[in-house]
């Protein structure tokens, strides 16, 4: 019931108006701060949304008090909340009362015995900084170096966490002689939970710094980091490489951060191959193909048979990418063995990867690529006893028909295209039938009467119902695609022979594909009236209550 009302406390304070709401709701909840975590954790959201409703950004100070308290407990994801909603609360205040309250605001939160109100303190710099006096930041700046030396870890490893986003507000001059030192101390901190946040805080200062000072200041703690002893630090410079290497700029990112990039990718630690794996793309875009492709793929290469599968899994989801932007040569030179190989894999997410994401390469290695080696991979994954790879396989399709063209096409995988309508997963069976009106848009109505028409006729007589049932789904995706007359005498037939079939399932189904037939205005009157009405009022009295309604609204559709 707390909970619930605590939930509810814009629409209390709504009601209550802004008056009422200052003077008896937050006296209320002031006296209510002894509750349980959970309840104390949505009042630490709440508290955010109601600034408009106790009288706007005039009275936004008077939340303070409350969110200030909340910011001192010890339960951290009430804490964490808190310290949002304070942000969110802090930005309303008017420029001309923010200084003098917001400085008081942190001055108590530094004054306080327990470490849970200095971490608070570190969480709202960033809306501080920019918007109080010069003399007020030197204050803010003198603050967080005291912060960034308490003995309590939590204390430096929030500092450390928050800092960079002050970082884009502090002046250059302050930044080189005050944040760069604090930035050291926090990259050689006996705490790893503080070094390897200290990454990120290398990203922002990189980006405000010129290329000389990067050299000089930023790349020594970067390399540092990447040789840390703990590999949780090793894989913070792995996950944020390509925004390090954007921050650094090309030449260093050349001259220096290839060469870790690739010691990252052969760490002894596979959490940290996984992190470098995923950037290969990423790297390409900032320093060239070229580059990529003799200082580094020699060496992604040999993850292709890295005993950690998620390695394997990081690769496949990025190199398709990295194809795109080697183009034809460079893909074909260097790639192609990471397509065919991983296209292999023991490992089902390896292949899917790939597979789905091979849209992207079918433009750029052409026809005769594509069919020398691409083609025999596909046909083998066709049948994949993982469900999830064959229906990436079926989604392909369509983008593969227009690369090869409908001889190529019907040759090579058109049987097997229609091998999927007959799928035992009903997800692919679905897909299979959308992929028919996609080719049959592409390739024309002769096309489908000579490849299609026969396997549709075949599986509508199936002793299974499940592909019976396709072949009405398929029917349906058809409308408006083919010519009229071949719906007259081919498809229509179909429909209308399974309307006495004995599964309820297939009845319905065939009410909603004639729904789809009329809707589409594909047949004249004569041939709704002679043909598809009586079987639609026969049904509209069938046993079967879903058969019943749905046979009674294509009846409606007529009209």
């Amino acid at each position: 019931m707390r909970l619930n009302s605590i939930r509810n406390l814009s629409t209390i304070s709504k009601a209550l108006g802004p008056e009422r709401s200052r003077n008896e709701l937050l006296a209320y909840l002031k006296e209510s701060l002894e509750d349980e975590d959970e309840v104390l954790l949505a009042l630490s959201d709440e508290l955010g949304k109601i600034v408009p409703f106790i009288g706007g950004p005039q009275h936004a100070h008077c939340l303070l008090e409350i969110l200030e308290t909340l910011s001192r407990i010890e339960e951290t994801l009430v804490r964490d909340k808190a310290i949002e909603s304070l942000c969110k609360v802090l930005v309303e205040i008017p420029k001309e009362t923010f200084e003098e309250i917001t400085l008081g605001l942190i001055r108590r939160l530094m004054t306080g015995e327990w470490f849970t109100g200095k971490t608070s303190a570190s969480g709202i710099f960033h809306i501080l900084y920019p918007r109080v006096s010069p003399s007020a930041q030197v204050e803010l700046r003198g603050i967080l170096k005291t912060l960034a030396e308490e003995e309590t870890p939590m204390v430096r490893r929030a500092t450390c966490l928050n800092l960079k986003k002050v970082i884009p507000s502090i002046d250059k001059e302050s930044l080189k002689k005050e944040i760069l030192d604090i930035f050291k101390a926090f990259s050689k901190d006996e705490q790893e939970t503080v070094r390897l946040q200290s990454v990120e805080n290398g990203v922002a200062l990189a980006a405000q710094l010129t290329e000389d000072e990067n050299q000089a200041h930023i790349k020594p703690v970067i390399l540092a980091c990447a040789a840390d002893k703990s590999w949780r630090v090793r894989y913070m410079v792995a996950n944020t490489f390509t925004e390090l290497a954007n921050a650094f700029g090309p030449e260093i990112t050349h001259s220096d951060l290839i060469s870790l990039y690739v010691k990252l990718l052969k760490d002894p630690e596979a959490e940290v191959r996984v992190a470098a794996s995923s950037k290969l793309s990423g790297i390409a875009k900032i320093v060239g193909s070229e580059t990529v492709s003799k200082l580094v793929v020699p060496t992604a290469k040999s993850l292709l048979l890295d005993e950690s599968q998620n390695v394997r899994v990081a690769l496949a989801s990025d190199v398709m990418d990295l194809a795109v932007i080697f183009g034809k040569t460079l893909t074909t030179e260097y790639l192609m063995d990471f397509f065919l190989q991983l296209l292999k894999d023991e490992v089902s997410e390896v292949r899917f990867n790939i597979i789905t994401k091979l849209n992207l390469i079918t433009p750029i290695i052409g026809k005769d690529e594509l069919q020398t080696h691409i083609l025999p991979a596909i046909i083998e994954l066709a049948e994949d006893r993982q469900w999830r790879v064959r229906l990436a396989i079926v989604q392909f399709v369509p983008d593969l028909a227009l690369q090869l063209g409908v001889d190529h096409f019907n040759e090579k995988i058109g049987s097997l295209c229609m091998n999927f309508v007959g799928d035992c997963v009903f997800a692919i069976r679905e897909a299979a039938s959308t992929n028919l009106k996609q080719l049959t848009q592409n390739f024309g109505s002769d096309w489908f009467l000579q490849f299609i028409l026969p396997k549709l006729l075949e599986i509508s007589k199936s002793t299974n119902y499940l592909y019976r049932v396709t072949s009405l789904f398929t029917i349906s995706s058809l409308c408006g695609v083919l010519k009229p007359d071949i719906y007259v005498e081919h498809l229509l037939p179909v429909v209308v022979g399974l309307g006495n079939d004995k599964i309820p399932n297939i009845r319905l189904n065939v009410a909603k594909t004639l729904k789809a037939l009329i809707t589409t205005k594909i047949l004249n009157p004569e041939i709704i009236d002679e043909q598809i009405k009586p079987i639609l009022k026969t049904l509209s009295e069938d046993k079967d209550t879903d058969v019943q309604y749905f046979s009674n609204a294509a009846l409606l559709s007529i009209n």
